[in-house]
């Protein structure tokens, strides 16, 4: 994928997340995306922890690892008073033109290069997932690191590696997997033990 057609999927997604926000004056996110409420309250304490307290407490609290990343989001680009979406763009950016690059990489392996653009065209532009992406919900960086490991998985049938490459991406799979366990299975339990 070519740095032009990354920049202009970042574009598309910050031009996006504008419009949910000022149509947020309408309808209230919060009929759209109720978890979205909890997640805003805990990334405004979580910032707070961060810059009272420091990294050390920040890495400690009980509060989900999604949550503790667009902390650092809203605690350099936000207020620490009140919660907006833009706030978390730049996070929110990235996994969506992670997702996009990812999706477009493994259909160019199984099926070309014009099937693979068609596919993130029209995975980048549907309504639901485009939305999801404007959020602080888990979702878009559960969804990175799930395409991340199986883009992984599957190099292994598209290519040939010497051992030190084949240790390489073991290690980059591994590290991914434990990042799954933790965004999914410890950020679940987290976020439940906080409500």
């Amino acid at each position: 994928m070519k740095k032009s057609v990354i920049a202009a999927a970042a574009a598309f997604h910050i031009a996006a997340t504008v419009a949910i926000y000022f149509a947020s004056a309408v309808v209230p996110l919060s009929r759209l995306f109720p978890d979205t409420v909890k997640f805003q309250e805990q990334i405004v304490i979580a910032a707070d922890v961060l810059r009272r307290s420091g990294v050390g407490a920040w890495f400690f609290a009980l509060l989900p690892f999604h949550v503790k990343l667009y902390a650092f989001c809203f605690g350099l680009f936000g207020s620490l008073t009140s919660f907006s979406i833009l706030w978390c763009e730049p996070l929110n950016a990235l996994y969506y033109v992670g997702i996009l690059y990812l999706i477009f990489t493994m259909s160019r392996w199984l099926f070309g290069v014009r099937a693979a653009l068609a596919t993130a065209v029209v995975i980048g532009v549907w309504p639901s997932f485009l939305a999801h992406t404007t959020q602080p919900l888990k979702d878009s960086l559960f969804v990175a690191l799930g395409l991340l490991f199986l883009a992984l998985s599957s190099m292994w049938l598209v290519k040939e590696y010497s051992w030190k490459r084949t240790l390489v991406v073991a290690v980059v799979g591994s590290v991914t997997e434990f990042l799954l366990w933790v965004v999914k299975a410890i950020g679940s339990c987290f976020a439940d033990f906080n409500a």
